[in-house]
């Protein structure tokens, strides 16, 4: 698991880079690999590995991301998050624990 800490500010701005980033790839790669039959063939027959990393990638899949600092569990979700996303937020939220550390 990778894990960035900042402010803000600049991680809203790293995630929507990235994000961008993520978009442009897949079209050009996608347009590139439309373009005649030979490449059409190549992409079918690498179309189940661009499945796995669409579904590895897909935000709805993962819903939010946590915000440490605070009392309890905070997950952070994305303004336009569907119900999946949403519901995939709650499912990986940490459950509060019935026992308070006293170190």
């Amino acid at each position: 698991m990778d894990v960035v800490v900042c402010d803000g500010f600049v991680g809203n701005i790293v995630l929507k880079t990235c994000e961008s980033l993520a978009l442009g790839i897949f079209s050009m790669l996608k347009n590139e690999l439309t373009k005649n039959p030979k490449r059409q063939i190549g992409a079918l027959l690498l179309k189940n590995a661009f499945r796995a990393i669409k579904r590895r990638m897909d935000p709805e899949l993962h819903g939010g991301a946590p915000l440490l600092g605070f009392n309890g569990p905070v997950m952070k979700a994305h303004g336009s998050a569907r119900e999946r996303a949403i519901a995939s937020a709650i499912r990986i939220t940490p459950k509060p624990s019935s026992t308070r550390s006293t170190t």
